[in-house]
């Protein structure tokens, strides 16, 4: 392969050819050859870029051709994703292109887009994506997005599991397991050099604690349900009751653990621990159940006005329960409220430390719109009882998006959440965990998701709606 003539030094990478990047990356079409391999260099490999288009599987370069071309296409030459991206754009630009053509006559903007992802996907696109096909007929004409759909398809592997029906999934390397993606804004990426130097620069503040007073008003029986998934908590369980326990006003709240057939005989320390706090219930299960049947479960047996879950390897603010159940006492218009999440690649690391090293997600105000995209209430918000008893449990055919498809249904039917000011929690992204593991389902559950909450994509009074999250002063 020709490698590019430039004389620079951060463009001296094997095998890299700026056709090929251009072709994999749509998005970075219109930069020079040599501002390619500088940002391959600099942040490209980091972000996963890849190289180049993956080769298609048999047959799928064939039956993407009949969806766009119709079912006469010959196929005899489109052998390759350059045929077909050639083949397209031939056809859009003679008219010869009937599907393309009904698509490209859809007057919505939006619309249009989201059919055309349809045809090209077999799933519904994500918001970003749209908004980003959104701009670019904005730039170059409608005609101009049908290619550039094609070449985002032909570099997303997922997409093209999906829309084949591979059964197999890749794995997520561990080395990008081991980096943080900020949720909210996947381009920052914090790698375990940095976090480390971070670490080792903190200053952490002793009184992280001491400015919150309870004010938790006078109920009859606990105000919260904190409900946990025990499975595997091995030699986390300690550090993870001694943060619970220690929260202020814990005594007002209760903590339900389901043990999901757990191996690790976490019931011997669990029992020490409720012999000095009868508000923690342990009810353990004859065999392995997923972590929202878990939940439901949970739920079922709570007595709290108000629910969180809290997971084994997540560490709380000491005040994170009073703080949350006080916002939502006080605000009876918000139905779900939620912080930002501290990160650390360190388990049982303490609050203090965590939060003087700063990782930290800046996740905006919930829209519609930008749930369709990411779960921002995350690992863990809080939430009216309520809910459940309208719009049902946890959707137990999910083993890692359940609580982010909730929550969608929860703003299909109107309901308001709100995001506090200060980061009240601190997510370990642990290698063994559902969403983190090498086998993650989380990224194949996105499109059941998103097929069943269409609507929401396609109405852009609703998608865009900034009423889906209400200030303090609204509620």
């Amino acid at each position: 392969m020709a490698q590019l003539e430039c004389e620079h030094p951060e463009v001296d990478w094997p095998n890299f050819s700026a056709k090929d990047f251009r072709g994999a990356n749509p998005d970075l079409r219109d930069s020079s050859d040599a501002a390619l391999a500088i940002y391959f260099g600099r942040y490209g490999r980091q972000e996963g870029r890849p190289m180049r288009v993956n080769q298609p599987p048999p047959g799928l370069i064939a039956s993407v051709a009949r969806d766009l071309l119709g079912p006469d296409v010959p196929l005899d030459d489109l052998t390759t994703w350059s045929d077909l991206f050639a083949a397209v754009d031939d056809a859009v630009d003679s008219g010869f292109a009937p599907a393309i053509e009904t698509i490209l006559e859809e007057p919505d903007d939006r619309i249009m887009v989201v059919r055309l992802a349809e045809a090209v996907y077999h799933c519904v696109p994500s918001p970003v994506d749209v908004r980003f096909w959104q701009a670019m007929i904005k730039r170059r004409g409608r005609p101009y997005v049908v290619t550039s759909v094609l070449r985002f398809f032909a570099r997303d592997q997922e997409a093209v599991r999906h829309r084949t029906g591979d059964a197999t999934w890749a794995a997520v390397g561990a080395d990008q397991r081991a980096r943080i993606h900020l949720l909210g804004d996947h381009s920052i990426v914090v790698t375990p050099a940095e976090w480390h130097r971070r670490r080792a620069a903190s200053r952490p503040d002793s009184g992280a604690g001491g400015f919150w007073t309870p004010t938790v008003a006078s109920v009859e029986g606990p105000l919260v349900s904190v409900i946990c998934s025990l499975y595997g908590g091995g030699d986390f369980i300690r550090p993870y009751l001694e943060n619970i326990t220690s929260q202020v006003g814990f005594k007002h709240h209760e903590l339900i653990i389901i043990d999901a057939a757990s191996p690790d005989g976490e019931k011997v320390t669990i029992r020490e621990f409720a012999e000095r706090f009868p508000n923690i219930h342990y009810h353990r299960q004859d065999e392995r159940i997923g972590i929202y049947e878990a939940w439901n479960i949970g739920i079922e047996l709570s007595r709290g006005r108000f629910l969180t879950n809290a997971n084994l390897d997540d560490v709380r603010h000491p005040c994170s329960l009073d703080q949350m159940a006080a916002f939502l006492e006080a605000h009876t218009a918000i139905d779900v409220t939620y912080t930002d999440v501290l990160y650390s690649l360190e388990p049982h690391l303490n609050w203090e430390m965590t939060d003087s090293i700063g990782v930290r997600t800046s996740l905006p105000p919930i829209t519609t719109w930008n749930l369709l995209e990411f779960n921002s209430p995350h690992c863990a918000p809080m939430w009216r009882r309520e809910l459940h008893r309208e719009l049902g449990v946890f959707d137990v055919t999910f083993r890692s998006a359940g609580d982010w498809e909730f929550w969608l249904r929860c703003a299909d039917a109107g309901k308001r959440f709100h995001k506090l000011a200060d980061p009240l929690i601190a997510c370990y992204p642990n290698p063994e965990g559902m969403s983190t593991s090498e086998d993650t389902p989380s990224l194949r559950e996105q499109w059941p998701i998103r097929e069943r909450y269409r609507n929401l994509l396609l109405q852009p009074e609703r998608a865009l709606d900034p009423l889906r999250e209400v200030g303090v002063s609204d509620a």
